[in-house]
């Protein structure tokens, strides 16, 4: 193995396969017809012509002008020293990269490892090579695209954003609120602390949430999607995941069902007719359940629960244990409702309302407002229906005290 050295602007020329060191002072170095090379370019403005070969090229700082040549080629770009910020972008032709006023140039190179500092950096390989690359990034709000390959992205301190493209990507966030989209591919999402967005992708994703309050979205899946948080898993949407550490859900564009945990949840069915349950842990936590448009089902166990419908006609059982013996629920005009006991509800079209002791001495009051609501009552209750046309249904064994109000009401028993 030949091994050149040199100490200020040095020219080495046509050598064959080995180590090259380049110094501080720059140097340019051209390498023909070498098995493989390790090229070191140091700090200097380097100019490194590689040549054929499997070729490895440090690059340590400096305007560098690399050539990888033939062969399937590796830059190490080594930025850690650099608090600037750093622009590295790829092309099918051509990598152009800026920092702190410097630039650097490369030419057909396959596959990089890429480190930087503590700048807001910027880093995309979508080239179609596709090679499986490297990225670390220092502390920073950086955004990181490895492009096709199976990638490995790692941030740091700073809201980063990393995306794996396809390919079987690791994707590793850091101390803040980051986001992490997989891509197409089987991929493993780690959010670490701080509270993260973590987007699997297509195929069968493994995704962590870590320390933080972390949300997993399937907004952009081309199916309809099956989340459990209490179960750990998501089917459909083209993959099969693996969760833990999640506590939040955005669902997809088409009919979901989502399923909550024994955490406080925010679960958001968006488009479609969605189905979305606290999975009976209403009275241990708060949850918020979002239907969005469409018209959705949403299953509640009170305890605090916050609730939207959106838009379409939707429909929401509410079920309270034995420890609730009130209830009281104003329907307003505007659509808006009020539910005691800390549970708010808000455009809801259709309602199931029961305790689930109800034989126990569950007492509910409820105050319908001017709107025409569509209610179903188990368990012992006192009703006043207000204005509007109120379709109201009794059920169970429960002592009921109706007050029929203004407008033409319909009483259902049984």
């Amino acid at each position: 193995m030949a091994v050149f050295t040199g100490d200020g602007a040095d020219n080495i020329l046509n050598a064959g396969n080995g180590t090259i060191n380049g110094f501080t002072g720059g140097s340019l170095l051209e390498l023909q017809d070498g098995i493989g090379d390790t090229i070191n370019g140091l700090a200097g403005h380097d100019q490194i012509l590689a040549g054929s070969g499997d070729d490895t090229i440090y690059s340590n700082g400096g305007r560098d002008i690399i050539d990888g040549g033939a062969g399937l080629d590796l830059l190490i770009y080594d930025r850690r020293h650099f608090s600037s910020s750093i622009i590295f972008q790829l092309t099918d032709t051509l990598v152009q990269t800026t920092f702190a006023g410097q630039g650097t140039a490369v030419t057909r190179m396959e596959l990089f490892d890429i480190r930087t500092g503590s700048g807001d950096d910027f880093i995309s390989l979508t080239h179609s090579n596709g090679g499986n690359d490297r990225v670390q990034t220092g502390a920073g709000n950086d955004t990181v695209d490895g492009g096709n390959g199976n990638d490995e992205l790692i941030g740091d301190a700073g809201d980063d954003t990393l995306v794996g493209g396809a390919g079987m990507d690791r994707l590793v966030g850091g101390n803040d609120n980051d986001t992490l989209d997989g891509g197409a591919g089987n991929d493993e999402l780690v959010g670490g602390a701080g509270d993260d967005t973590l987007i699997g992708g297509g195929g069968d994703d493994t995704i962590k949430g870590g320390s933080g309050i972390d949300t997993v979205s399937y907004e952009n899946a081309a199916s309809a999607v099956s989340v459990r948080l209490d179960i750990s898993v998501a089917t459909g949407g083209a993959g099969n995941d693996t969760l833990s550490g999640i506590e939040n859900v955005i669902g997809s564009a088409h009919n979901d069902l989502i399923d909550g945990d024994s955490q406080n949840n925010v679960l958001t069915g968006g488009d479609g007719n969605d189905q979305l349950t606290d999975n009976g842990y209403g009275d241990a936590d708060s949850d918020t359940l979002i239907g969005g448009k469409g018209r959705d089902y949403i299953g509640s166990s009170g305890g605090g629960d916050t609730i939207r419908g959106g838009s379409g006609k939707d429909f929401l059982n509410i079920t309270f244990d034995s420890s609730v013996t009130f209830l009281q629920y104003t329907h307003t005009p505007s659509g808006t409702t009020f539910i005691g006991e800390g549970t708010f509800v808000a455009g809801i079209e259709q309602y199931r309302i029961s305790a689930g002791s109800y034989a126990n001495g569950g007492n509910f009051s409820f105050i319908l407002g001017g709107g025409d609501d569509d209610v179903n009552v188990r368990g012992n209750a006192t009703i006043d229906t207000g204005g509007g046309q109120d379709s109201l249904g009794l059920s169970g064994d429960g002592a009921y005290d109706v007050d029929a109000g203004a407008g033409d009401d319909e009483i259902r028993l049984g």
